[in-house]
């Protein structure tokens, strides 16, 4: 085999070497841990949730005080439904590209339980944590 050879061969291995590095450094910022492997949040995601949150406990329920339905039970209403779906986004949709699956309908499931039965707490019965 001539050199010239070698030198193609050599330097497609070094393009390939190269570039698998790459990957595996886009693969591990992608897969961002915190030290006890749960997933980090972005910026995006915060912002996401931060809106959701207001959205559901300001505007949705002055959306129903219109149509005659108590503020408390529409803030209760609005937390559980935006609120989940947000954090059921935010995971599967924006963290992760997983998109929907039965793992994002059991995470919004399990946040519209939590988030209603702690919004009952909190407005109707006047519990703080």
């Amino acid at each position: 085999m001539s050199n010239n050879k070698k030198k193609k061969r050599k330097k497609n291995n070094n393009y390939k070497n190269a570039k698998s590095n790459k990957n595996t450094k886009k693969e591990m910022e992608k897969n961002q841990r915190t030290d006890y492997n749960i997933p980090t949040i972005s910026f995006k995601s915060g912002l996401i949730l931060i809106v959701s949150s207001l959205v559901s406990t300001v505007v949705f329920p002055l959306l129903l005080s219109i149509f005659g339905i108590d503020n408390r039970f529409g803030v209760v209403i609005g937390n559980s439904l935006i609120t989940s779906f947000a954090v059921a986004y935010t995971r599967y949709f924006v963290e992760t590209k997983r998109g929907f699956s039965l793992g994002f309908f059991r995470l919004y499931i399990l946040f519209v339980l939590s988030f209603a039965i702690i919004g009952y707490f909190w407005i109707y019965k006047g519990i703080h944590i």
